[in-house]
C-alpha cells in the first residue's frame, strides 16, 4: 500500500491482507503511518477494545484503507468477499479485500515527458515504538 502511494504511476491496487501484525506491536506500543494516516496497534490489536479477532482484522484493513492516497479523482474501496471459510471457531474469515484506483491521466505536452523518479521508495510504515526493531526511529 505504502508503494502505491509513492509511486504516482501505478494505476491500481488490489489487495488481500491475509493477517494483521503479531501482539508484540502491542506491547511495543507501536505506531504507523500509511500515506498521511497514522494509527496505533492498540487500536485493532487490543482485545479490550476489539475482542473478535475478526473486529481487529477489519479495523487493520480498514486502516489500511484509509491510508490509501488514489489522488484526486482516484478511488478506493473495501469490498468482503467469503471465500474463507473457517473451521476451527478461533480462526477468522480473511474475506477482506482492498482496491485502489488512480483517475486516468489526460495526455499533455507535459505529460509525455516521464515524471521525475523518487530516488528511494518503501518508506517507512512502523514511525514509533517504545522499544524493539522500531524504537531507532526515537534516535
Amino acid at each position: 500500500a505504502q508503494l502505491f502511494n509513492e509511486h504516482p504511476e501505478v494505476s491500481g491496487l488490489a489487495l488481500a491482507p491475509c493477517c494483521f501484525p503479531t501482539q508484540r506491536h502491542l506491547a511495543q506500543q507501536v505506531v504507523y503511518c500509511l500515506g498521511s494516516h497514522r494509527f496505533a496497534a492498540s487500536e485493532f490489536l487490543d482485545a479490550k477494545i476489539l475482542p473478535s479477532s475478526s473486529e481487529r482484522f477489519s479495523s487493520w484493513v480498514g486502516h489500511i484503507l484509509e491510508g490509501l492516497d488514489p489522488g484526486e479523482g482516484g478511488q478506493k474501496a473495501l469490498e468482503r468477499h467469503r471465500l474463507h471459510r473457517p473451521k476451527a471457531r478461533a480462526q477468522y474469515a480473511q474475506d477482506l479485500y482492498v482496491f485502489a484506483a488512480r483517475a486516468p491521466r489526460r495526455p499533455s505536452a507535459e505529460s509525455s515527458a516521464p515524471a521525475p523518479r523518487k530516488e528511494t521508495t518503501g518508506g517507512r510504515v512502523i514511525v514509533e515504538a517504545e522499544y524493539g526493531h522500531a524504537a531507532a526511529s526515537h534516535v
